[in-house]
């Protein structure tokens, strides 16, 4: 499962880059360092993502969902994956005030959240 997986292949999840004491910019030095180790990683991808997030950094946080975006495939696990990363990514259009960006992604994060899923009952509040 990812969780599995970021146990063993990511010692530095971003609840311990955003809460653990320290300089900020060395911790985000070593999420970036991570992500060019491996690019194709999609967990380090997100993480990093969701980082720029986190730290306000709106444009390079669009980029990176975009670049996390293109490394999943269509199958049903993926387009999960796709779904929150795309709701994630219309936060950041958001925060720029980008409301026809921020509308195009989560239409996206609707069509791609997997019935059942917690995105897709966000989304279908009144479906069983």
């Amino acid at each position: 499962t990812a969780k599995s997986r970021m146990r063993r292949e990511w010692p530095l999840s971003l609840r311990t880059l955003t809460t653990c004491s320290g300089d900020r910019k060395t911790r985000f030095g070593y999420q970036k360092s991570a992500i060019a180790r491996n690019p194709k990683d999609e967990l380090s991808c997100r993480e990093l993502a969701f980082a720029y997030l986190t730290l306000k950094s709106y444009k390079e946080a669009t980029q990176q969902y975009q670049s996390c975006l293109a490394l999943l495939d269509d199958s049903d696990g993926a387009r999960a994956e796709k779904s929150e990363l795309a709701m994630n990514l219309s936060a950041a259009y958001e925060r720029m005030g980008d409301t026809q960006n921020r509308d195009v992604w989560v239409k996206k994060a609707r069509d791609w959240a997997p019935k059942g899923s917690a995105l897709y009952k966000s989304f279908h509040p009144n479906e069983q």
